[in-house]
């Protein structure tokens, strides 16, 4: 994954998500409805500032081919 972008869209918004807290691996369970993927962290919004903490990521094993990656959570 070396020097490739990946964003995921948390909260109706699209964040960079740094490679190194995404794992690429199958959801056990996963129903579909996010095609795969999962994002866990803390969002944070105020007057003028907001705040993105990744915890984790998961997305499908075949987004690991795609040079650039935009994910919709």
């Amino acid at each position: 994954m070396k020097g490739r972008l990946v964003e995921m869209r948390v909260n109706g918004k699209w964040f960079t998500i740094h490679q190194d807290l995404i794992s690429f691996r199958s959801l056990e369970g996963d129903t579909g409805e996010t095609k795969g993927g999962h994002w866990c962290g803390k969002y944070q919004v105020g007057s003028s500032w907001e705040y993105l903490q990744t915890h984790c990521a998961f997305l499908p094993p075949n987004f690991t081919s795609l040079g650039e990656v935009r994910y919709a959570r």
